[in-house]
């Protein structure tokens, strides 16, 4: 009886159609550690420390074996910023990267990163206006991506400031959506941003995001150890590392004696 709805939700989830052929590959979106302000035993990886102004911590690139060249970090923020715990500041928190100003702290942030040699430690400081405070469980996720090899432009600051004239318009509002947990919104976003651009590295790239953000819905409507698990190979197979991580680990809670789910 449990055959048929889980062999419906990969079938309807992953069935190629003509935006997503099987010679697209993998995205690289390699996870790079999860700093919660409001977490202490988060601190150490980062040496994260509360300052007079707001706070600043340090975030070393993962080497890997991947031959991505142009990586990039990216922070992502899982929660809100808020006045009196009711609104959002008119003044957000400002951030600096290696003492360079690049803005506003947004749902998605792109750090200017040096890898003219090896991949080298970013300072990161955020300045907090007074009366500032953050939801419960804020937390910053942070990636190393190629996609400015992909795009072919660096991106830099807060990817939410939007512009109607911008050609990435599609591109950022994707990813501003799939960390915002608008799963099914940010995949539509990327195909047609996949549709729209011109530069074929481009458009793959978009199509792969596609399948992140459906992949991220499904991750929130199975319930089964065993569909945890089948999300977690498909998430791997995609590039997307860290939903990977998150489904296994989920596989291993629903089925504790199942020694794959651990292996993985």
């Amino acid at each position: 009886m449990k055959t048929l709805p889980l062999a419906v939700l990969f079938i309807g989830l992953f069935s190629l159609s003509p935006a997503q052929n099987p010679y697209d590959g993998y995205m690289f979106w390699m996870p790079n550690g999860v700093l919660e302000p409001g977490r202490t035993d988060t601190w150490a990886p980062f040496d994260y420390k509360r300052t007079p102004a707001g706070e600043k911590f340090t975030v070393r690139p993962r080497k890997t074996r991947f031959d991505a060249p142009r990586q990039q970090l990216v922070m992502a923020q899982s929660g809100e910023w808020l006045v009196d715990d009711v609104r959002k500041p008119k003044t957000p928190p400002r951030i600096l990267v290696n003492g360079r100003p690049i803005g506003p702290v947004g749902q998605v942030v792109f750090l200017p990163t040096d890898w003219s040699a090896t991949p080298k430690p970013v300072t990161v400081e955020i300045k907090i206006p007074r009366n500032v405070e953050r939801t419960p469980g804020f937390a910053f996720r942070f990636f190393a991506n190629d996609d400015a090899d992909k795009l072919g432009v660096e991106l830099v600051g807060d990817i939410g400031r939007l512009s109607p004239s911008d050609k990435f318009l599609l591109y950022k509002q994707g990813l501003t959506l799939l960390f915002s947990g608008q799963t099914a919104a940010a995949a539509e976003s990327f195909r047609k941003a996949a549709s729209n651009l011109r530069n074929p590295e481009a458009s793959r790239l978009c199509r792969r995001l596609a399948r992140w953000a459906e992949a991220e819905g499904a991750f929130k409507r199975i319930r089964s150890g065993s569909s945890f698990y089948k999300l977690g190979q498909y998430a791997m197979v995609i590039g997307a590392y860290d939903l990977a991580v998150r489904s296994f680990k989920k596989a291993t809670e629903l089925m504790p004696k199942n020694p794959h789910a651990w292996h993985m």
